[in-house]
């Protein structure tokens, strides 16, 4: 399990009786990756199960959790002139790709009962990623006050999982289930 927070803020502020540029910025963001092997099984060997039967199981279950986000406050005031500038950007990237393999290779099973292999995996990903700005600009009847703001956010998640359950090179003579 994967959980990341990233949070920035700006604040710009500015009061000018003459000529004013104020810029500021802020961004956040966040990756996370999981990428599990997970390998249940019998190679090269014998199993025996006198009172009933034989299961490998290999089962994975992986979760990401993510926010990432923006603030910013940008107040101009001016009896002349002035600008103020506030950018943000938020973002989040997380992605899932486990392999989970139950196999029974080059094995004798000897079982009174079903001879089970199973994979399976689950994955999940909450992820937020939210950008807020707020402009204030006042100007008098002899000068003037720009405010520009922009923000962003952006989150991209991907989930790629390979579950893979075999019998393979083994001498069985009882029912097999397989499952993946």
């Amino acid at each position: 399990d994967s959980f990341a927070l990233s949070v920035a803020g700006s604040l710009n502020t500015s009061q000018s009786s003459g000529n004013s540029i104020d810029i500021s910025a802020a961004g956040a963001g966040n990756g996370n990756l999981i990428n599990n092997s997970i390998t249940a099984g019998a190679f090269s060997t014998s199993l025996t199960a006198n009172g009933g039967g034989v299961s490998i199981i290999a089962n994975d279950i992986a979760e990401i959790t993510a926010l990432a986000g923006d603030a910013g406050l940008s107040i101009e005031t001016s009896s002349r002139s002035g600008l103020g500038v506030d950018l943000g950007a938020a973002g989040s990237s997380n992605g899932i790709t486990n392999t989970p393999l139950a196999l029974i290779d080059d094995t004798d099973v000897s079982a009174s009962g079903d001879v089970a292999v199973s994979a399976s995996s689950t994955g999940s990903i909450t992820a937020d990623a939210f950008a807020v700005d707020l402009a204030v600009s006042t100007g008098s009847s002899t000068g003037s006050s720009v405010n520009l703001n922009a923000t962003v956010a952006v989150t991209v998640n991907t989930i790629g999982n390979t579950a893979r359950a075999e019998i393979l090179d083994t001498d069985r003579s009882d029912d097999e289930v397989i499952d993946a």
